[in-house]
C-alpha cells in the first residue's frame, strides 16, 4: 500500500475516490521525524495492509488533518493508534468527533515537527481553508488542494470535470479557488510564503505528484494571483 517519494524519507499510500464522477482519486503522506515516530498527513482507509505497511515504518504518532475536507477518517486512526496525538485544521475544530482532544493547526508547526517541518495556513478564501506543509530534509511540498493535476487518460467524465475546474494535465490552481477568493492580498501573501520554500517536490492529494522542478509548476500555476 505505500510507496516512496523520496527514499528513506517520505512514503505515499493512494486509494480510490470518486465524487459526482469525477474520479480523482485520494492521497496520505507519512514522513518519518527524526525521534522516529511518524507525521501521518491526510490520513485514508486503514485496512489491514496499509496498518501493516505503516508499522513497519515506527509508531505512529501524529494524525495530520489538513483541511475541512480531509479528515473522513481521522476519527478511525486515532482509535487504532491511542498513542497518536490528532491534529486538525480550524474549520474542524467543532466538526470531527475523535476519542480525544484534537491540537488545532496554525501557521506555527508544533514541536514534535518544527525542526524539520514548515507550515502555512491559506489564508484569504472561503472554501480553502488548509494548511499547507514543507519537509526541509526532502525538500517535499506536501497540498491539500491548493493544486490538482489530473491526468489526460483518465475517466472521460473526469476529463471533462478537470478542464472545466483548469486543472487537466498539468499542476495547476483550480478555478474554484479564483472564484472563492475573499480577500485577494491574503491569499497572494499565502503563495508567497510557499514560494519562499526551497521545494523541488510536490504532493497533492488528487492527481499526480511532482518529483522534480514542483516550485517552478507550482509558479506557474497561481501566476495570475502573483501578478
Amino acid at each position: 500500500m505505500l510507496r516512496e517519494f523520496v527514499p528513506g524519507q517520505v512514503w505515499l499510500a493512494e486509494i480510490p475516490f470518486s465524487r459526482l464522477g469525477f474520479d480523482i482519486g485520494a492521497r496520505m503522506t507519512v514522513i518519518p521525524l527524526p525521534d522516529g515516530s511518524l507525521f501521518i498527513h491526510s490520513p485514508v482507509a486503514l485496512t489491514p495492509d496499509l496498518r501493516r505497511d505503516v508499522d513497519a515504518l515506527g509508531p505512529v504518532r501524529h494524525l495530520v488533518a489538513p483541511s475541512g475536507m480531509h479528515y473522513l477518517h481521522l476519527a478511525e486512526w486515532a482509535e487504532a493508534y491511542p498513542d497518536a496525538q490528532p491534529y486538525v485544521a480550524a474549520g474542524l475544530r467543532d466538526k470531527v468527533k475523535l476519542p480525544r482532544r484534537p491540537e488545532l493547526l496554525s501557521d506555527a508547526a508544533p514541536g514534535a515537527w518544527a525542526d524539520v517541518i514548515e507550515q502555512v495556513a491559506v489564508q484569504g478564501n472561503a472554501l480553502y481553508d488548509e494548511v499547507d506543509f514543507f519537509h526541509r530534509p526532502s525538500r517535499t511540498l506536501v497540498l491539500t488542494d491548493l493544486c490538482f493535476n489530473v491526468r489526460e487518460d483518465s475517466s472521460w467524465s473526469t476529463r471533462a470535470w478537470a478542464a472545466g475546474l483548469g486543472v487537466l494535465g498539468m499542476l495547476s490552481s483550480s478555478r474554484s479557488f479564483v472564484v472563492t477568493i475573499r480577500d485577494r492580498p491574503a491569499a497572494r501573501r499565502t503563495i508567497e510564503r510557499i514560494l519562499a520554500w526551497d521545494f523541488d517536490g510536490v504532493v497533492i492529494a488528487h492527481g499526480d505528484p511532482v518529483r522534480e522542478d514542483a516550485k517552478a509548476q507550482f509558479r506557474r500555476a497561481y501566476a495570475w494571483l502573483l501578478r
